[in-house]
């Protein structure tokens, strides 16, 4: 079974998102590698969480 789209979108309930974290770690090396990747992966799947895009 696959999810599908069947309308439009509600857009009063779209909204932004974001990656929040604490200002004393941001700059650890660690915590910039998850954050980079995290980006990356939600930007290379926008167009599939938008609904614009089927999976696969």
């Amino acid at each position: 079974m696959r999810l599908e789209r069947v309308g439009d979108e509600i857009a009063s309930l779209r909204h932004s998102q974001w990656i929040v974290m604490n200002d004393d770690d941001r700059h650890r090396r660690e915590i910039r590698t998850v954050v980079d990747r995290m980006v990356k992966f939600v930007r290379g799947y926008a167009e599939l969480f938008a609904g614009r895009r089927p999976w696969g």
